[in-house]
């Protein structure tokens, strides 16, 4: 596999970030491995302004490619919340980010004021809208997405999808049936394995779990990102290595 389609998502430095360090203090070591696009998430940042300033700058000197992730659904009781919208688009616009990613939510395909605000919002920014499979029933279910792709489609809105492998054993689905399904509406995924539990699913590196992603990878085009999406534990430097080892072979 190349590597130019691996994402680093900052998901892998969790712990670090959880106990205060900064995203743009690792971007000088994912550097070093080859990688050229990185996922900034939108939950680690604590000093927004100037965290995101120096992401900027170092995202420019390393020549990354970045990719915006906000924990926040694009529709809230079937309406369009655009201050909030607007508000993570420009952030994503601030360090040069060509795509941003939201999760669903609930959407009225019935509304075509929606269609319009989309249409307004979609010409204002140029950056590509990416809609993941979540771990809800809302957000998560298939049925869910593909009627939204669907709606997305007939009305000519380019808002493609984030296929997370992993998630759709959070609602009770395969990602082999699921990736048949709307494959065809995907312009990235999110790779993870998952192991069950007495409580439910829980993230692990790959292999590590029960999900065939090496299967289901093979059913997207080659020149899809692939981005790697699940905690690196307290060394997260190590994990990528091991990872990227286990794609190349894929």
């Amino acid at each position: 596999m190349n590597k130019n389609r691996i994402v680093v998502t900052m998901k892998l430095f969790e712990e670090q970030l959880i106990e205060g360090k900064k995203q743009y203090e690792y971007l000088k070591d994912i550097s070093k491995l080859g990688i050229v696009n990185v996922e900034i998430r939108e939950e680690f940042l604590k000093e927004k302004k100037e965290e995101l300033k120096e992401i900027k700058e170092l995202a420019k000197e390393y020549n990354f490619h970045l990719i915006y992730s906000v924990p926040a659904y694009l529709f809230v009781n079937k309406t369009l919340p655009m201050a909030i919208i607007e508000q993570y688009i420009n952030e994503a616009m601030c360090i040069d980010a060509k795509m941003i990613k939201f999760s669903l939510g609930e959407f009225d395909k019935n509304n075509l004021n929606l269609v319009i605000q989309l249409k307004k919002l979609l010409a204002q920014y140029n950056i590509q809208i990416t809609i993941e499979n979540d771990q809800t029933e809302l957000s998560g279910k298939v049925v869910n997405l593909i009627e939204f792709f669907e709606w997305c489609n007939k009305y000519e809105l380019n808002i493609k999808g984030t296929f997370d492998i992993g998630n759709w054993y959070w609602v009770g689905e395969n990602p082999i049936d699921n990736a048949k399904k709307i494959g065809r509406f995907i312009n990235y995924i999110h790779l993870k394995d998952v192991i069950l539990e007495n409580f439910g699913p829980k993230t692990v590196s790959l292999s590590k779990g029960i999900v065939p992603w090496d299967q289901v990878l093979k059913m997207f085009p080659s020149h899809i990102l692939i981005g790697l999406e699940f905690p690196g534990g307290t060394s997260p430097i190590d994990v990528i290595k091991e990872s990227i080892e286990k794609l190349s072979a894929v």
